[in-house]
């Protein structure tokens, strides 16, 4: 896809415990597939997405996946520089998966930038029979580190949208992305445009350089 098809472009990490379903809430939320057979993630894997948002901007979502075990520690650690945003994600039908998002959230604070925003997602919602963390807990947990919580299954595809699009919001909110090539060409383009000033009764046309220009046009710079 072309540059100049979105406006925005933000990095959206995945972390938490190898077998929460990292994966396939981000394959729901960017394909809306889901598949019963994933294996677990080596090191990290990304997609990307474009999102339009309701005030008609596009913006370019990269989310990327992390491998949860503890093996590969290292090599997530390193992807949480440079990232706008972090879901920590955990398994409401293990207790050692939600127990764990503390390591993971004290992780991210100690090596993310300061402005990375966080967001706790509880996956496998759909599996009500099995179900070990109640909601209680896991809100009470996100309000004590000031972060939302949602709740939602990859499976049936229930909340996995509200996660990553209020992440984005967020970011939005907070200035948190980088603007496109496109818009800040676009963008220097007009602060750079010439000028129409009046001498006299005779209105000339000057660039920002200072350089006269009897044209008699007084147009911008181009936005292409």
């Amino acid at each position: 896809m072309k540059e100049e098809n979105y406006d925005l472009f933000v990095k959206i990490l995945l972390v938490g415990d190898s077998g929460a379903g990292k994966t396939c809430l981000i394959l729901r939320y960017t394909d809306n597939e889901y598949n019963d057979t994933y294996q677990s993630t080596i090191g990290v894997d990304f997609k990307i997405k474009n999102k339009l948002m309701q005030n008609q901007k596009v913006a370019r979502m990269q989310l990327w996946d992390t491998a949860g075990q503890e093996r590969f520690n290292s090599i997530v650690v390193s992807y949480y520089r440079g990232v706008n945003g972090i879901l920590v994600v955990f398994d409401l039908t293990n207790e050692t998966s939600f127990q764990n998002t503390t390591k993971w959230i004290q992780q991210i604070k100690s090596n993310a930038q300061e402005n990375a925003l966080i967001t706790l997602v509880g996956n496998k919602s759909d599996m009500v029979h099995r179900r070990v963390v109640d909601r209680s807990r896991a809100e009470e947990l996100a309000k004590k580190f000031n972060i939302p919580y949602f709740e939602a299954s990859a499976k049936d595809g229930s909340g996995v949208k509200e996660p990553f699009d209020n992440m984005l919001d967020r970011l939005y909110q907070a200035g948190n992305y980088a603007e496109s090539e496109f818009n800040r060409r676009k963008n220097n383009s007009s602060e750079t445009g010439t000028k129409t000033v009046t001498l006299g009764s005779q209105p000339q046309s000057h660039p920002s350089s200072g350089k006269s220009n009897n044209s008699g046009s007084g147009g911008g710079g181009c936005g292409c």
